[in-house]
């Protein structure tokens, strides 16, 4: 029907102008490789956002995949040294 299609398209296209949009401004504001590494923070972002506005328990799983993650984006920013360049 033409309001499934609608709400096809508007789901399609506003979400996907406002992340860019986004993007673009964060973007002009800090270095790629910097903006690139929260990129990481995404899924352990949206476990926390799910757990707390839908009541969805997280697996055991995701919570260390979420952790993981997390530990990425501080790594990259210099916030933890890596186990292999702390004994060098």
């Amino acid at each position: 029907s033409v309001t499934v299609l609608l709400a096809v398209a508007f789901l399609g296209l506003v979400p996907t102008t406002i992340g860019y949009g986004l993007w673009a401004f964060a973007l002009a504001r800090m270095p790629a490789g910097r903006l690139a590494s929260t990129t990481l923070a995404v899924p352990a972002i949206a476990i926390a956002m799910s757990w707390v506005v839908l009541g969805e328990v997280p697996t055991l799983l995701a919570i260390v995949g979420g952790a993981l993650a997390l530990a990425g984006v501080l790594v990259i920013a210099g916030g933890l040294t890596p186990v292999g360049q702390a004994l060098a």
